[in-house]
């Protein structure tokens, strides 16, 4: 027998079931009946409150989990020729609108949508605005940015193998390395040692790009 307890669970539940859905513009599913709602479904209700509120969202969820020199976070310089590479195969990564991404994982966590912005055209925005060249050759930069993680369940506990490879790389080269992290679970940083920051988030879906920008800077 369901206690109060549970009734006042379940009917909040429901309350915030109901909300959900009116913030949808349900108006424009009026006479819609599953499964017959394909142009329903994929209607563009954002606004630039929902926006706003993903961006909060993915930001506020970025772990950092090493910073060597507090050299996090990066600030504006008057030295035009100070560099900033950025690297990583999540760097550049869209959306998917198939399979696995880099910002919302693979089977029912998948969320189908292109046109993301990525986090290189964020993080080169925000950085270039803060007075630093920009380039994705790591040689004889200044500070490098690699940005790696994984997008399939299949690779649990580890990072992808481009992402791993382009970690050894710039930590090999670059005297300042910081790993930007988007992962689907715990893995593994047997290069933890190797790099002088690492920033960490689960996949955060479509204002990634501009969460990084925000708190890296």
């Amino acid at each position: 027998t369901p206690t109060d307890k549970s009734k006042e669970a379940m009917t909040r539940g429901v309350e915030m079931l109901v909300s959900a859905y009116s913030h949808l513009n349900s108006a424009e599913m009026a006479g819609c009946t599953p499964p017959d709602c394909a142009k329903e479904l994929a209607a563009n209700v954002r606004s630039e409150a929902h926006t706003a509120a993903a961006r909060t969202a993915a930001s506020s969820a970025v772990v950092l989990l090493k910073n060597d020199g507090d050299l996090l976070p990066l600030t504006a310089t008057a030295d035009s020729s100070r560099t900033l590479a950025v690297s990583g195969p999540a760097a550049f990564a869209g959306g998917s609108e198939a399979s696995e991404d880099y910002y919302s994982g693979v089977n029912e966590g998948h969320i189908p949508r292109k046109g993301y912005t990525t986090p290189s055209e964020a993080i080169t925005s925000k950085a270039i605005s803060l007075g630093y060249k920009v380039t994705n050759d790591i040689k004889g930069a200044d500070v490098c940015i690699v940005i790696g993680g994984a997008a399939s369940h299949e690779e649990h506990w580890m990072l992808d193998g481009e992402s791993l490879t382009a970690i050894d790389a710039a930590a090999a080269t670059c005297p300042k390395t910081v790993v930007l992290l988007q992962i689907n679970g715990a893995v593994l940083t047997p290069w933890k040692g190797k790099v002088t920051s690492i920033m960490s988030m689960f996949h955060a879906g479509e204002e990634t790009g501009n969460a990084w920008a925000l708190t890296l800077f």
